[in-house]
């Protein structure tokens, strides 16, 4: 069995994938995997690369306001991200060639690759599979039909029709302000809503980072929604026992402390 991997080029993005390629390859699955040039050196750090995983290069279109060179958003302002999206749709004809030389099974592609299902489905008889790295209950407030394209502010706060009732049911103004970012459309292209539905409408399969002991109303929402099977890969990262020695600098900082009363937080792909 041979499955491509292809996320946003996004490291917050580009981990689960990551994470989701090891556990199928313990399982004797062939994993290819698609990034930019840049970012292969930290791909590289992460991915066990046995025989049954490769990594496969990509090469950025170039597009005006887009520096050469940037692979990944940590290294770019807002707006040169939205300039990465114009970039990835430009490598349609790329991807297609590729896959049609890899002849994989299935691609597991991410919310920016909307145009990835109708590539090669009908034309290459790949199935697709959306693997969304957002937890579910974000996925059924803010990406599903219930929603609209012009959804305003005041929509945004109140959750969509059939949003199970069991946690939040509202947004205050100031989130509701912020996601507004998700139906917004940036240099004449699609807006993060409109990737995202039609990513999902596309393909063969949801998969979701999650599993249903946490999030089981919302699946089930999602499910509803959508009309289309929903997979889920649980957590995925499960800890390795710890081996060598800490830096000086941590074990002195952490030897202040008594166990297991320090958390650390990661607040997502560049923080």
């Amino acid at each position: 069995l041979h499955v491509v991997m292809f996320p946003w080029f996004a490291f917050g993005h580009i981990s689960p994938f990551v994470q989701l390629s090891n556990k199928l390859s313990l399982h004797g699955v062939k994993v290819s995997f698609f990034s930019a040039p840049g970012n292969i050196p930290r791909i590289k750090s992460s991915l066990n690369l046995t025989p049954m995983a490769e990594i496969i290069p990509l090469q950025i279109p170039h597009v005006d306001g887009l520096p050469p060179g940037l692979d990944s958003t940590s290294e770019m302002t807002p707006h040169m991200a939205e300039l990465l999206k114009q970039a990835l749709d430009l490598m349609q004809p790329q991807i297609k060639t590729l896959l049609s030389q890899l002849k994989p099974r299935f691609v597991f592609f991410d919310f920016t690759h909307y145009w990835l299902p109708g590539l090669v489905g009908s034309q290459l008889g790949i199935k697709t599979v959306y693997f969304s790295v957002f937890s579910a209950i974000s996925q059924a407030y803010i990406l599903v039909p219930a929603r609209k394209l012009n959804n305003s502010l005041a929509d945004l706060m109140k959750s969509p029709d059939g949003f199970p009732a069991t946690s939040i049911t509202s947004l205050d103004e100031f989130v509701a302000r912020d996601y507004l970012y998700v139906y917004t459309k940036f240099n004449g292209g699609p807006s993060v809503y409109e990737r995202g539905i039609q990513g999902v409408d596309g393909c063969d399969v949801l998969a979701i980072k999650t599993c249903n002991e946490m999030e089981g109303p919302y699946l089930d929402f999602v499910r509803t929604q959508f009309k289309k099977p929903v997979l889920l890969t649980g957590p995925l990262v499960n800890p390795e026992p710890p081996s060598g020695e800490l830096e000086e600098r941590w074990a002195k900082w952490l030897g202040k402390y008594p166990p297991k009363s320090v958390i650390c937080c990661s607040f997502g792909s560049e923080t």
